[in-house]
């Protein structure tokens, strides 16, 4: 199901508190569709100045990634979530399991 664009964004700024606290990003840097340079960075944050740090890095890339399939970034984070065992991320980001379980 898509997700307009702003309404995703918006989630995400909502739950970031909990995902900054709750989120190891480097896990997740698998199962998300990011440029080489950006997982470099979200690593050497995640290394230098903590994960919640990184998580920040983490999510201001994937909002960048909006326009006409962005909804896409945020079905891959969801899935990712649950992919690296982050279930309760996953539901506070998708609570009526709309994104499908699957790559």
């Amino acid at each position: 199901m898509a997700i307009p664009e702003t309404t995703w964004i918006h989630l995400l700024d909502e739950r970031a508190p909990h995902l900054t606290e709750e989120v190891a990003p480097t896990k997740l840097l698998p199962y998300l569709n990011l440029s080489k340079w950006d997982k470099e960075n979200i690593v050497c944050d995640e290394r230098n100045l903590g994960p919640a740090y990184a998580t920040s890095t983490l999510l201001d890339k994937l909002k960048r990634r909006n326009g006409p399939k962005g909804w896409k970034t945020f079905d891959a984070l969801v899935r990712a979530l649950r992919n690296i065992g982050n279930q309760q991320s996953a539901l506070l980001l998708d609570p009526s399991i709309n994104i499908p379980y699957g790559n």
